[in-house]
């Protein structure tokens, strides 16, 4: 199984519209290593799908791509792009690269 590359299928079905399928996918992927291999911060970048074990890049900062997630659904759900542009006022005054308020308001 490779994570990242799961993260980013999940974030590509978002924005393609698949959301409810884009996130069943994502939740999958994240509770197999956070519920069974119990490592919510250690995201590796291969596991082996018959033994769980880990099969390289066990580092913390791996996997960013679980941000594609979220830019993803910012551009379905208003609330998660004010909250990227929350996190990112800090270090600049306009909305990340890729927000450009395609949000639908809820």
């Amino acid at each position: 199984m490779w994570p990242g590359e799961t993260y980013a299928l999940a974030a590509l079905a978002i924005y393609e519209g698949f959301v409810d399928e884009g996130l069943g996918l994502a939740r999958k992927t994240w509770s197999n290593i956070t519920d069974r291999i119990r490592s919510p911060w250690d995201q590796p970048d291969v596991i082996d799908s018959l033994t769980g074990q880990y099969g390289f890049g066990d580092h913390y900062m791996r996997n960013m791509g679980i941000w594609a997630l979220a830019f993803a659904l910012a551009r379905h759900d208003c609330r998660v792009e004010r909250a990227l542009c929350a996190l990112s006022q800090s270090r600049r005054t306009s909305p990340p690269a890729g927000l450009a308020s395609h949000a639908k308001s809820r």
